[in-house]
């Protein structure tokens, strides 16, 4: 019998403890993590092997591992059978040098990842932050980063949803 493991997941300042086994979490890279290749999909439709393939095979053709590299949404889903997602929309990333959950798009999340970390020039319109977290507001309106404009969310807050608060940047984890 394989070890078992707790994890502790916290609900509104509740600590609850939860029996697994560490070899069923899978760590997923940031670029995956932002596409949701299985995004839509019932837990049960998807067997953790066909997820892990899934994301393997979008891995390795966004990153052009053992071929070119492509940064087409509709190309790198559509190939893995996964609806297509808006580049605008927001995903929470956290960030462990400041223990803070930004919400970073999915474009810029891509961009990073495609130009940055992959070492290829990034086209003119494509603006680029420090970090993955240094998100431009935007080429245009003379703002330095989106973390001028972050705003916090203490733990007990999370009963509300993402609607309630005006277009929040940052959520801190750890604050009470």
């Amino acid at each position: 019998m394989p070890a078992c493991g707790t994890l502790d997941i916290n609900f509104d300042c509740v600590v609850l403890p939860v029996d697994h086994k560490p070899e069923t979490i899978q760590d997923v890279a940031v670029e995956i993590y932002a596409l949701q290749p299985c995004g839509g999909r019932g837990v049960s439709q998807v067997m953790p092997l066909e997820l892990k393939q899934k994301h393997e095979h979008v891995y390795n053709k966004f990153n052009g591992v053992g071929q070119s590299a492509v940064r087409d949404l509709n190309n790198l889903l559509g190939e893995a059978g996964s609806n297509s997602i808006k580049e605008s929309k927001s995903v929470p990333l956290f960030d462990i040098t400041s223990f803070k959950v930004y919400q970073v798009t999915v474009r810029y999340i891509l961009d990073c990842v495609c130009y940055k970390e992959g070492n290829r020039p990034a086209p003119p319109a494509v603006a680029l932050g420090l970090s993955i977290f240094d998100e431009p507001s935007s080429a245009t309106d003379g703002q330095e980063h989106a973390r001028q404009g972050e705003s916090e969310i203490k733990p007990h807050m999370n009963k509300y949803s993402e609607t309630d608060f005006a277009n929040p940047k940052t959520i801190s984890s750890l604050e009470s």
